[in-house]
C-alpha cells in the first residue's frame, strides 16, 4: 500500500479518518431518524468536532427518494433467481443564505443479489442490509461532492 500511496494512487470513497469537513449539513425532505440523516450524523461525528460558523452550514434537500426492484433472471420453474435493486435520490443543496448552490441532481445506485426461494427470511434480511449499504454509498458520494463544494463556497 505504501508504494501505491507514494505514486498518488487513492481508493475511491469517503475516508472519514482522513476527510475533515468543517461544515454543518442539515438534511430536510425526509423524516427524522431516516438512515440518510443517521449516516450523515455519524460521519460528521467521526470526521471531527467543529464549531461551525453560519457561513459553513449547508442544507441537503431530498426532493425524491425511490426504490425499484426488478427480476433480472429466473430459474427453470419461472421463479425469480436474481433481482436488481435500484436506489435513486433527487436532491438540491443550499448554503446558509438559502441560495441554491447545486441544481436538482440525482444519484442512482444499482446492485443485484441472488434469490434463494428456499430461504426467504435470509433473502429478506440480505435485501434490507443491501438497502443500508446503498444508502451509505449515497451518503459517501454526497460527502465527496460536499468536500468539493465546501472548499469552493468557504473560499468565497
Amino acid at each position: 500500500m505504501i508504494s501505491l500511496t507514494a505514486c498518488g494512487f487513492q481508493l475511491r470513497g469517503f475516508d472519514s479518518d482522513q476527510e475533515k469537513m468543517p461544515v454543518s449539513i442539515i438534511v430536510t425532505g425526509v423524516q427524522t431518524g431516516h438512515p440518510i440523516i443517521q449516516r450523515i450524523n455519524s460521519l460528521s461525528y467521526l470526521s471531527g468536532d467543529y464549531s461551525v460558523e453560519k457561513k459553513d452550514e449547508f442544507q441537503l434537500l431530498i426532493l425524491n427518494e425511490n426504490w425499484e426492484k426488478k427480476v433480472i433472471r429466473v430459474n427453470r420453474m419461472g421463479q425469480a433467481q436474481e433481482y436488481e435493486l435500484r436506489y435513486s435520490v433527487l436532491y438540491e443543496i443550499f448554503n446558509a443564505e438559502k441560495k441554491r448552490i447545486k441544481q436538482p441532481a440525482e444519484i442512482t445506485i444499482v446492485r443485484s443479489y441472488l434469490n434463494d426461494v428456499n430461504n426467504a427470511l435470509a433473502i429478506s434480511r440480505e435485501e434490507e442490509a443491501l438497502k443500508l449499504v446503498m444508502i451509505n454509498e449515497f451518503v459517501e458520494r454526497f460527502f465527496r461532492l460536499m468536500s468539493v463544494i465546501s472548499k469552493n463556497e468557504i473560499k468565497t
